[in-house]
């Protein structure tokens, strides 16, 4: 049963409607899905394709609503709309939310400096870097780097007594 958008696209329900229990209400939700198996029939607006590769390349690039949207000649109020659409975040949202990701796999991939890194990833406030990544990952950058060392040391010492 296809679910129509106003751009004449089609979403499909992939997984059949489930039935919630919520103490004692009942309610029917249908699962839809973004992702199927009739990935051809759907796809996102090319012109949030485009932000979000320009985000994705140019991290460090400081970035604001109104000139992602002349970018694509779209109105700040409609380029909003738009991606959040599309990806389900606001446009700030979602830059903030890849920064932290990239910060993350920076941290477990390199040895670069907690500062080093918020440089090259576009981030300006060292405290509001680590409220946000402690909300992710559940523990402060330093800490989860001092975890995954460990966990490295660990597994390379039960290699060397294999």
């Amino acid at each position: 049963m296809p679910v129509h958008t106003s751009r004449a696209k089609c979403i499909f329900v992939t997984q059949p409607a489930a039935k919630v229990f919520t103490g004692r209400q009942t309610k029917w939700q249908g699962v839809l899905s973004r992702r199927s198996s009739f990935q051809g029939l759907i796809t996102m607006d090319r012109r949030i394709e485009l932000i979000i590769s320009k985000i994705e390349t140019e991290t460090a690039s400081s970035w604001d609503t109104r000139a992602l949207a002349r970018m694509v000649d779209l109105s700040p109020s409609r380029f909003r709309h738009l991606f959040k659409q599309e990806t389900g975040s606001s446009p700030a949202q979602y830059i903030k939310d890849f920064r932290v990701r990239k910060a993350e796999v920076m941290l477990r991939t390199t040895f670069l400096s907690v500062k080093q890194i918020l440089k090259r990833v576009g981030i300006r406030s060292n405290s509001h870097f680590v409220r946000d990544f402690r909300k992710m990952y559940g523990m402060t950058p330093t800490a989860y780097r001092r975890t995954i060392w460990r966990a490295v040391k660990a597994k390379k010492s039960r290699k060397r007594k294999s």
